[in-house]
């Protein structure tokens, strides 16, 4: 072990100081404990009726229908024709359940009169005389005239569960004819234990290693810097005494061989060589941990000029490993005051126990100060823990970039490996860092939002081209299969103006045929070279400004000499980025090109990799969140964000990612298969309330679907007479989205145009000025068109910059050009 102090470093904190730090970390521990044992205890809160007691109050609704039985002297709610609505719950959340997730669990003893006898128990949320959520679920009894026992249970996001909402709870009689009674209600509000994906017991090995007190000092004018070399600690700390930072940390999750299913974990804390300088109001440390696996030196730099603290680090490979997460841990020891979600959204009043910030950050609250964290590139994403007060900087985490792997097989069994953890060579580094900027206590923030133009949320219809036919084609794209000019179009997507990333097959050497799905089309599966009529279709859409890419080259595995023809033609005719796979599985045909098979195995006969960067095609859809599992049941009463964005902000979810494998590659995600039954649902999925959530929550969302499949359900298409036409309901929708378009709320777009803009975005600096402004800087060769910035600040100065301001709710959204390099000054007042 090497320590060396550059400069004379004797002051020792004082014993309150000392005993104020470890009085700190003793609460957080009973705190930490605390949690734990009530969540695996009684409800938050339990609210009973037996109808015989004096509870019966103002909360509880539909109190008429309550009888009495004079034999068992006992009193029951009685549904029936006259009274379907047996006795509710109606009143606010309360107040121990705001803001958290909830499983409300209903008890109750129901009775039913005939085994034909239907009741349900129903479930709604409303805000003022707007239901925001209603649900229902069927009670079965197969005793009849007896008191049975049912238990009914709904999961409510927290997004939810805010003392603005109104809760109601009810029985009903969805069979009018027949009596059905209930008694002894009981509704119990547990809080959901959420998936948590930050390190397995890393809060806890914190909390019991973090005992020795900082017994050294660095004196700023701003900053300096505590640190115990004897107990392995580093800490900055204000001049003000907010403790920035208490500990910094290093975690490794690996395996040695991508075929290990169970991975090895490591925690960094013991210093090899611990290094203090001072250079004038520049201070600077140097850490170095060793292991086995790799060496992690960081550089932490506080610099009292600028007022910045700085984490620079370097992980060089001692072995050869596959990654699975490689991060910082920080320590803070300061109060959060706002969390600056993945969404551009604020959290401030609630903060949740974990949030996946992505590239976003976090602005904590000190007594003078505040200190940002914002936009930070230097790692594959943020996260942080608000209980455990841990900021991990991820340099490298596998659900960032998950990615799934088809081997090749004799036959298809849809088997996969998770591919997701990168692979690093022995001596290849890996690096990273973030910075803390310190602010006015009353500085307004500026946030970047991940849409041009002020469109809160974005919306994507993919096609994927699985045995197409041109009558369908035109019908979903024109309005009706007679309808052959992109000019003429009544209805569909063209006639709607709604963008579609749109895939085909180039050809189809194999003739595969249309009616091996459905008789009433004995053609081939369309293709580019299999028909003129649908190079003239793809020719007009194209004009129309929606993206024509490949699904695959054909339906089955393609030869090179195939596919080198194909990228070439869709390149020069459709400026093709974008690679939708068609068949990822297992099977010699089963499309063995695709980058989720052997397209990136360049000792493949299938290899593409070459081909892919030649051609540029970039982007390539990626299946991981369908396939996986990994989110199963986080979704919510079918809206359209999965996870769903009302839970938490847990979930690693990126919209985008380099491919691990090949960086130069990009995938974007879907997260289901929209495929509905007829057209009857439509209205159900696009309704107002899910649109809007979707504005609300500042959601993207990328809809993988077969429109002109010949097999697909009818909810796309449906006949008028022998006439192919677009399904009325689908048609309906088509018009609903394009008028949310149009009045800026969802940006209806293409991958290729939402991916463009999003990796310009990732070149845009912003950072706090003096007096209330903020820095806006392009710091790219590419000018940014429509650049978008939100903020809470009632006034907006951008000097002789032309912006226009778009105001939503309590909030100002400002819309800008910057040219390369710009660098542009807001005041915000």
């Amino acid at each position: 072990r090497k320590i060396t102090n550059k400069v004379v470093c004797n002051h020792r904190l004082s014993i309150f100081e000392a005993n104020r730090a470890m009085l700190k970390q003793l609460l957080l521990i009973f705190f930490l404990v605390i949690e734990l044992i009530a969540k695996g205890s009684n409800p938050l809160v339990t609210i009973k009726n037996n109808m015989d007691s004096s509870h019966v109050g103002d909360s509880w609704i539909n109190q008429y229908s309550i009888v009495y039985d004079s034999i068992t002297k006992n009193h029951f709610s009685r549904t029936d024709s006259l009274n379907i609505y047996g006795l509710g719950y109606k009143g606010n959340f309360p107040d121990t359940c705001l803001n958290r997730n909830l499983l409300i669990e209903i008890r109750k003893k129901v009775r039913f009169a005939s085994i034909h006898s239907e009741f349900g128990v129903a479930l709604s949320i409303s805000i003022g005389d707007s239901t925001i959520f209603w649900d229902s679920k069927n009670v079965e009894i197969k005793t009849i005239g007896e008191w049975s026992e049912i238990v009914i249970d709904y999961k409510i996001p927290a997004s939810l569960v805010t003392k603005n909402n109104t809760l109601l709870i009810y029985g009903w009689n969805r069979n009018r004819k027949f009596v059905c009674d209930f008694d002894e209600v009981e509704i119990n509000f547990n809080e959901l234990i959420d998936k948590s994906f930050v390190p397995d017991n890393y809060n806890i090995f914190n909390y019991m290693n973090f005992y020795g007190a900082f017994n050294k000092r660095i004196y700023g004018s701003l900053f300096s810097i505590d640190f115990n070399a004897e107990k392995d600690r580093i800490g900055v700390v204000s001049k003000d005494g907010d403790n920035i930072i208490n500990d910094i940390n290093v975690f490794l999750e690996y395996t040695k061989s991508k075929s290990d299913k169970k991975s090895k974990k490591l925690i960094l804390e013991k210093y090899e060589e611990l290094t203090v300088e001072q250079d004038g109001e520049v201070l600077k440390v140097h850490i170095s941990f060793p292991s086995k696996i790799a060496k992690v030196n960081i550089e932490l730099i506080c610099n009292n000029l600028t007022g910045t603290v700085l984490i620079d680090s370097k992980v060089v490979f001692n072995l050869n490993v596959y990654v699975q997460r490689c991060a910082i841990a920080i320590e803070y020891g300061i109060d959060i005051g706002h969390v600056l979600t993945k969404n551009s959204l604020i959290d401030s009043v609630k903060i949740y126990k974990e949030y996946w910030l992505g590239k976003e950050g976090v602005l904590f609250s000190g007594k003078v100060n505040n200190y940002l964290i914002y936009r930070n590139q230097l790692g594959t994403s943020l996260q942080l823990t608000g209980l455990s007060c841990n900021l991990l900087l991820n340099l490298d985490l596998n659900l960032d970039h998950p990615m799934l792997h088809f081997p090749p097989l004799k036959k298809s069994s849809a088997s996969y490996r998770n591919r997701s953890n990168e692979y690093y060579k022995k001596g290849q580094e890996l690096k990273g860092g973030l910075k803390f900027r310190t602010v006015e206590k009353n500085q307004e923030i500026l946030r970047v939002l991940k849409n041009p133009n002020g469109y809160l949320a974005s919306m994507i219809w993919t096609e994927h081209a699985d045995f197409s036919d041109i009558r369908i084609q035109r019908a979903i794209n024109f309005g009706r299969e007679n309808i052959h000019a992109a000019d003429s179009a009544v209805g569909g997507f063209i006639g709607h103006g709604i963008p579609v990333t749109k895939s085909v097959f180039y050809d189809n050497p194999t003739h595969l045929k249309n009616a091996e799905k459905d008789a009433r089309f004995p053609g081939e599966s369309i293709s580019i070279k299999g028909s003129a009529e649908f190079v003239d279709l793809l020719k007009q859409l194209y004009k129309k400004k929606q993206e024509i890419c490949l699904h695959t080259p054909d339906p089955f595995s393609t030869n090179r000499a195939l596919a080198m023809e194909a990228m070439d033609y869709m390149q020069k005719n459709f400026g093709a980025v974008n690679w939708i796979d068609h068949g990822y599985d297992n099977a010699p045909s089963s499309n063995r090109e695709d980058i989720v098979c052997s397209g990136l195995d360049s000792t493949s006969e299938f290899y593409m990799g070459d081909l892919w960067k030649k051609y540029g095609v970039k982007y390539f859809w990626n299946n991981f969140y369908e396939d996986s599992g990994l989110y199963a049941n986080s979704s919510f009463y079918s809206f359209f964000t999965t996870p769903y964005s009302g839970w938490d902000q847990t979930y690693p979810t990126p919209e985008y990612f380099r491919n691990p494998l090949d960086r130069n590659f990009i995938s974007w995600r879907t997260t289901f298969t929209l495929d509905p039954a007829d057209g009857s649902l439509w209205n159900y999925y696009f309704n107002e309330q899910r649109l809007n959530d979707l504005v609300q929550s500042r959601g993207n969302c990328i809809l993988h679907c077969y429109p002109a499949r010949v097999d697909s359900t009818t909810g796309f298409y449906s006949y008028s007479g022998n006439t192919i036409v677009v399904n009325p309901e689908f048609d309906i929708i088509l018009k609903r989205l394009k008028e949310y378009g149009d009045q800026g709320k969802i940006w209806l777009t293409t991958v290729k145009e939402m991916l463009d803009y999003r990796l310009k975005l990732e070149s845009v600096v912003v950072e706090a000025g003096r007096s209330n402004s903020m820095i806006v800087f392009n710091n790219s060769d590419v000018a940014i068109s429509g650049l978008s910035l939100v903020t809470e600040a009632k006034g907006i100065s951008a000097g002789e910059k032309n912006v226009r301001i778009k105001d939503i709710g309590n909030e100002r959204i400002v819309i800008l050009d910057l040219a390369p390099h710009e660098k542009l000054i807001l005041q915000l007042n």
